[in-house]
C-alpha cells in the first residue's frame, strides 16, 4: 500500500498536536520581561517600568488569544475527519512549524517595536499560519477524503468561508502597520466578530 493512502488514526496526531500547542503556550509568556532590577530604586521607578511593559502585555496577550483560537479550529477540524494518512500528517506538522513561530514573532514585535518591518514578519507569520491550515483542510476533504460522512457539504463550505476571512486580517494588519504603526495587531480583536458573521449566515 502506498504510504500516502495508508490510514492512521487520529489519536496519536491529536496527542501531539495538544502537546505542542501546550508548550506554545507555556513559551509565549517569555516575551514579558520582568523590569530590571538593577534600574529600580523606588516605587516610583517600578512603576515607570511596569508601564513600559504594557505594550509586551498587549502583544502577549493577543498572540494568546490567536494561539488559542489556532488550537480551536484545529482541533475542531480534525474532529470532523475520521483518519489521516502520511501527507495530511506532513500538512499538520507544516501548520504546528508556522504556530511555534509566534513566540518568536511576538518578541520581536516587542523587542523592536518602533520598526515596521516587526510588525510585517509578525502579520507574515499569521498570514502562514491561516495558508496552511486551508493546504492541510483542503487536502484531506476534497484530496483523501478523509472527512466523516455526517459532515454535510454545508459545514465544509462553512469552515472554508471561515477560512477565507481570517486572511483578511493578517493582511489588513501588515498594511495598517505602515499606517499606523504600534497598533496594527489590534486588528485581532476584531477577528473572532469576523468568524461569528460568517457562522451566522450559514446557521440560518
Amino acid at each position: 500500500m502506498n504510504e500516502d493512502t495508508r490510514i492512521f488514526s487520529l489519536s496519536r496526531l491529536e496527542a501531539i498536536t495538544d502537546g505542542i500547542f501546550a508548550i506554545i503556550i507555556t513559551i509565549i509568556i517569555l516575551t514579558i520581561t520582568v523590569p530590571n532590577g538593577n534600574d529600580i530604586h523606588s516605587s516610583k521607578d517600578l512603576s515607570n517600568a511596569l508601564l513600559e511593559t504594557i505594550p509586551l502585555v498587549v502583544n502577549y496577550a493577543i498572540s494568546f488569544f490567536l494561539i488559542s483560537t489556532f488550537w480551536l479550529a484545529h482541533i475542531q477540524e480534525l474532529k470532523m475527519l475520521k483518519a489521516t494518512n502520511r501527507t495530511h500528517i506532513i500538512y499538520n506538522f507544516l501548520y504546528i512549524f508556522f504556530v511555534s513561530l509566534v513566540p518568536f514573532t511576538t518578541s520581536l514585535i516587542g523587542d523592536y517595536s518602533d520598526y515596521i518591518i516587526a510588525e510585517c514578519i509578525f502579520h507574515v507569520n499569521i498570514l502562514l499560519i491561516y495558508i496552511a491550515s486551508i493546504i492541510h483542510w483542503y487536502y484531506a476533504v476534497h484530496v483523501a477524503d478523509l472527512k466523516l460522512e455526517s459532515i454535510s457539504e454545508k459545514i465544509v463550505k462553512r469552515e472554508e468561508a471561515i477560512q477565507k476571512i481570517k486572511l483578511i486580517f493578517p493582511l489588513v494588519g501588515f498594511s495598517l502597520a505602515f499606517v499606523i504603526p504600534g497598533y496594527s495587531t489590534l486588528t485581532y480583536a476584531f477577528l473572532h466578530m469576523g468568524i461569528t458573521l460568517v457562522k451566522k449566515k450559514y446557521n440560518k
